[in-house]
């Protein structure tokens, strides 16, 4: 009797165990998918400034086949750009998960010229205010993470 109730726990114990470590595994996914996405747009963002560098009157949007990525690099179809009066926003189409958009904020140093758009403004995620100083074009979408300046 008491070796079966003690298999009994051992196995519950052998369930919980497996299923806290499958959830870790997911959590650990999750992070490193948002890393990639995070690795992709800065490497994005860093073709567009060099760009911008060399061409300071450009305007508009610049295409993918004018710009020089390290080899091997493939653009996410999440990202886009728009230059505006000599400012280079580099954004997403739509609206990331936390995670990724936290990731995007953290390699980009956390820096107030980084954050979410509302209503064409930036909202950094340094601080709970609209950093209005940013005013953003209207073609970025509410809610895209997006990158000022070069």
């Amino acid at each position: 009797m008491y070796i079966l109730a003690i298999s009994a726990i051992c196995a519950l114990l052998l369930v919980v165990q497996f299923n806290a470590q499958s959830n870790n595994y997911a959590v650990s996914a999750q992070a490193i998918e948002a890393d990639s996405l995070a690795s992709n747009f800065w490497m994005y963002q860093r073709s567009l400034a060099q760009y911008i560098s060399s061409n300071p009157s450009f305007t508009g949007t610049i295409p993918d086949n004018i710009l020089t990525f390290p080899l091997g690099y493939v653009r996410n179809s999440a990202w886009t750009n728009t230059v505006a009066n000599g400012t280079l926003f580099v954004y997403s189409t739509a609206t990331l998960d936390l995670g990724a958009t936290s990731a995007i904020c953290q390699w980009g140093g956390m820096s107030a010229t980084i954050g979410i758009a509302r209503n064409q403004s930036l909202l950094s995620l340094t601080s709970s205010t609209y950093q209005s100083t940013y005013a953003l074009p209207p073609s970025i979408p509410n809610g895209a993470v997006v990158s000022v300046g070069i």
